[in-house]
């Protein structure tokens, strides 16, 4: 995977990074050592293995991606999460402001960086189990409404990612409905919210039933897309 690059985004641009939540995925000449021990100790009182693993792979990732980027060892890089979910770099702290969001979907994560304010989104399809259960009287008799489990269909999940990026990138979920959409070109969606502000929404490719989204309130020239190889 290619996923090299040694500067920052421009002011209408986009850098985004997809990979698996694998340490194969980080170059063999880095060390997951580069990791904070603030960041193991939260990654050990997760909620699961697997969610920590993942946290710790995207976090190193991400701290080798900003050191080719601000040409400075991986070791020097300090982030911070604030309260809506963003990432900020403290150091370097010459760097100018760079939001930061990473999103997880799968196995597979994603990794935003431009020097505007950005909601990155994923979602997949939730599983319903059937509600009907057998009864004595008739064990085995279906029932024609419910024969079997099903998911959410694809236009239901695609519609959740784009409300959720929107609502990253508000950061309001309560005071803030999805805006009203006002033109579609291809993958590009741009809408209106309700203080006013226009927001670009992008729909981003993934595999399978994986949907994701990057929403922005400056509209968005370039998208440096790294890892879509194969889709």
């Amino acid at each position: 995977m290619h996923h090299q690059h040694s500067r920052l985004p421009a002011p209408d641009e986009l850098m985004i990074w997809r990979f698996r939540s694998e340490w194969d995925a980080i170059s063999k000449s880095k060390s997951p050592l580069d990791i904070r021990h603030n960041e193991q100790k939260r990654a050990m009182h997760g909620p699961s293995s697997a969610l920590g693993k993942r946290y710790l792979v995207s976090r190193t990732f991400l701290r080798n991606t900003l050191s080719r980027i601000l040409d400075c060892p991986p070791i020097e890089i300090k982030l911070r999460d604030n309260a809506e979910g963003e990432l900020q770099l403290l150091t370097p702290s010459s760097t100018p402001e760079l939001p930061i969001r990473i999103a997880y979907a799968g196995i597979w994560v994603l990794l935003g960086i431009s020097l505007s304010k950005l909601g990155v989104s994923t979602a997949l399809p939730h599983f319903h189990p059937s509600h009907s259960e057998p009864t004595d009287a008739a064990p085995y008799q279906a029932d024609a409404t419910q024969t079997s489990p099903a998911f959410d269909h694809l236009e239901e999940v695609r519609n959740r990612t784009l409300r959720e990026s929107v609502i990253q990138l508000i950061g309001d979920e309560s005071a803030n409905r999805y805006p009203t959409l006002i033109s579609q070109n291809g993958a590009a969606l741009t809408a209106e919210a309700n203080d006013g502000k226009y927001i670009h929404i992008v729909d981003l490719p993934m595999p399978g039933q994986i949907c994701a989204a990057i929403a922005t309130y400056k509209p968005l020239s370039t998208i440096q897309a790294f890892g879509w190889r194969g889709q």
